[in-house]
């Protein structure tokens, strides 16, 4: 089976494409489906396109042209298309609008080249993949890993871009894939998809770790995991500020691990490196996937405030690394974590509302210093939801297949 997959170059993806070796960190749920299908012999080309976030275009693709990669591990067909680097800045702000659409063409002719069975997009590129199922018999499929909240504005937006959008959305699909990822999932792709458009969502897989933690009070200090891309959604910065007001006979007994990279890391190590206490603080920045579990085994507690949802592919690791929780209560109104508290039990959460969280958290980690027993009964409850949770290999054979069957 011929397979055309079109995604945007995250920046997991960006070291294994630059080295020419495959080695992924982050976004397992897109790196780990790819490998899937070229393990199973499928004939797959991948087109990666560079999409740069903000006014200011930051995290910028630096090759000016469009270019084909051969990747250590990696058996298939790999071009990567040139973001904004490739549009003269003479056109401002309207750059990022006008590579979007030569990024689109490209697609399509890509398409018209190889011929593939089936289509498999992500939303960044929800243009191409509107095009191929609204004037091509070729099936489609789209990939939705979460909700954000400009993708919510969507839903009734009157901007000619939000138009464009929702007029996307509605395209024959042959199938929409969804990530519950406690941002609202279902309820947006019911609001937003054509009523006939078949749809599918479930929870990432996760890595079962083999080794048992050990619930010890007498560690003199707690160690806390933050995971994920540091960026303003997921609130890292606000985390760690917090966490920096401390007084220091608090800050002494925390240490902090904080995984992924970002737009704002390095002004969020400049203000670590600033206070007195920077050695409390351990930046791994983006590691490899499969490292991550080494971090997480060393930890009691985890601490996210997403304001898009809280069971992203991150929670699930320390989910199924036995860790305890920090999180916001859910809130029904906007569909963010009516779910999450399913699958994260009640038993080893500390929940806190996400407005101004600051000082709720604050007074919180000054409670789990000052009381061990605290975190210890956290840690006490018995970890049988683990085994609830599906392994990555049933997770990504669930969705191929759905995939394989829609060209039967």
């Amino acid at each position: 089976m011929k397979i055309l997959i079109n995604c945007r170059l995250m920046s997991g993806f960006k070291s294994s494409i630059i080295e020419s070796n495959w080695n992924p960190s982050g976004s397992p749920a897109i790196y780990k489906l790819i490998e899937k299908f070229v393990k199973d012999n499928d004939e797959v080309s991948i087109i990666f396109t560079a999409r740069e976030s903000g006014f200011y275009f930051k995290d910028m693709w630096e090759e000016r042209r469009d270019k084909k990669f051969k990747i250590k591990g990696l058996e298939a067909n790999t071009v990567v298309l040139t973001g904004v680097k490739k549009i003269p800045k003479i056109f401002g702000r309207f750059r990022g609008h006008i590579s979007l659409i030569r990024q689109t063409i490209k697609v399509w002719k890509f398409y018209k080249k190889l011929k593939p069975d089936i289509v498999y997009i992500d939303r960044s590129n929800i243009l191409a993949g509107s095009i191929i199922s609204r004037f091509t018999d070729t099936p489609v499929i789209l990939r939705v890993l979460g909700v954000t909240p400009s993708m919510k504005k969507i839903l009734k937006g009157k901007s000619i871009i939000q138009k464009i959008d929702r007029w996307c959305y509605k395209s024959p699909f042959s199938l929409v894939i969804g990530t519950e990822d406690g941002s609202g999932i279902n309820n947006f792709l019911d609001e937003i998809l054509n009523k006939k458009t078949p749809r599918e969502t479930k929870l990432n897989g996760v890595n079962k770790y083999l080794k048992v933690k050990n619930v010890n009070m007498l560690v003199d200090k707690i160690n806390i995991a933050i995971l994920g891309r540091i960026d303003p959604y997921k609130q890292t910065t606000e985390i760690i500020e917090t966490i920096l007001s401390l007084d220091d006979k608090y800050k002494k007994n925390l240490i902090i691990h904080i995984i992924g990279d970002g737009e704002k890391l390095g002004e969020l190590k400049n203000k670590v490196r600033d206070s007195n206490t920077s050695s409390n603080f351990i930046f791994y920045g983006s590691i490899p996937h499969d490292k991550v579990a080494e971090i997480l085994l060393k930890c009691s507690l985890y601490i996210s405030f997403n304001i898009m949802g809280n069971l992203s592919n991150s929670n699930l690791e320390a989910l199924a690394a036995g860790l305890s929780f920090i999180l916001p209560e859910a809130d029904h109104k906007n569909y963010r974590d009516t779910n999450t508290f399913m699958i994260i039990p009640d038993q080893i959460c500390i929940k806190l509302p996400l407005k101004n969280f600051q000082k709720s958290l604050r007074l919180e980690l000054q409670e789990l210093v000052e009381n061990p027993e605290y975190l210890f009964k956290l840690q006490s409850y018995p970890r049988d939801y683990i085994d609830k949770l599906e392994n990555w290999e049933k997770r990504i054979d669930w969705e191929n297949k759905l995939i394989k069957n829609i060209i039967k």
